[in-house]
């Protein structure tokens, strides 16, 4: 299955890509944001980075794009724009580290007009 390609790429190629200050500057960011409890699948916290008037989610600068962005494309020479839409999963259980099975909605990028692959 192709999907599956991809996502094991993801994950390989994310796998120790951020230097430990960039996880701190994520994970200070994750603290600060309330967490939503409102789906059964797991507790989120979410952030934007679209300028949206009246949004309940957290907003950022545009930090966090670069980021990723730069990342993905200069240490593996990949095309990468990514959506400015974040969530954080909080996995509460001791020892689990994956959602409930579900499925995941699709974004457009409101610049580029390319759609999610999640």
């Amino acid at each position: 299955n192709n999907n599956n390609n991809n996502l094991s790429y993801a994950l390989h190629i994310t796998n120790q890509a951020f230097t430990e200050f960039d996880l701190l500057q994520l994970d200070a960011l994750r603290q600060k944001i309330p967490l939503d409890l409102s789906r059964p699948t797991c507790p989120r916290r979410f952030v934007t980075e679209k300028k949206e008037e009246n949004t309940i989610h957290h907003q950022e600068d545009g930090w966090i794009e670069t980021l990723l962005n730069s990342t993905i494309q200069h240490r593996w020479n990949l095309p990468f724009q990514c959506l400015p839409w974040y969530r954080f999963l909080e996995y509460t259980e001791p020892n689990i580290s994956h959602m409930m099975k579900h499925s995941d909605g699709t974004n457009i990028h409101p610049i580029t007009g390319a759609r999610s692959i999640a």
